[in-house]
């Protein structure tokens, strides 16, 4: 005759893990939808996808604090933007202003203007603002010959 054992049930006695809260949360269908398919892509349970996305959401809070508190920033910066002229704005943030024939451009900081410019244009245009400079070089050359000439 054969003694069966029954089979135990439920959690191991003495478990290794710590205990872990259930935490019971009813959602919309559709971010349930979005839950499982980023649990999928991710190689996580949906249970393990929404714990990720949660710790996320504090360490994002933690790093760059409340989205309130940003919004609440953007608006005070834009305010003091709005009261001082753009130029003034734009040269403290370290824009540069090119002039130009019809009028002028703001370059980004750390963009060298001239070889932007010069990047940026095709060749007839290339050959053409080089003969101006050249020009200009000369009669700068021109200049300051006669006034050495003068000097003397």
């Amino acid at each position: 005759m054969r003694t069966s054992v029954k089979k135990a049930r439920g959690r191991p006695r003495g478990r290794t893990a710590p205990h872990r809260p259930v935490l019971s949360v009813r959602v919309p269908e559709e971010l349930y939808e979005r839950i499982q398919t980023s649990a999928r892509d991710n190689g996580r349970t949906v249970s393990e996808e929404a714990v990720w996305r949660t710790q996320q959401s504090y360490e994002w809070e933690t790093a760059f604090g409340s989205v309130r508190a940003i919004l609440a920033e953007s608006r005070r910066a834009t305010d003091a933007a709005k009261k001082l002229p753009l130029e003034r704005t734009l040269r403290e943030r370290g824009y540069t202003k090119v002039h130009a024939v019809d009028g002028a451009v703001w370059f980004e900081p750390g963009v060298h203007a001239p070889t932007w410019i010069f990047a940026n244009f095709n060749a007839d245009t290339r050959i053409l603002l080089q003969e101006m400079l050249d020009q200009a070089a000369a009669r700068g050359a021109a200049a300051a010959i006669e006034k050495m000439g003068k000097q003397s």
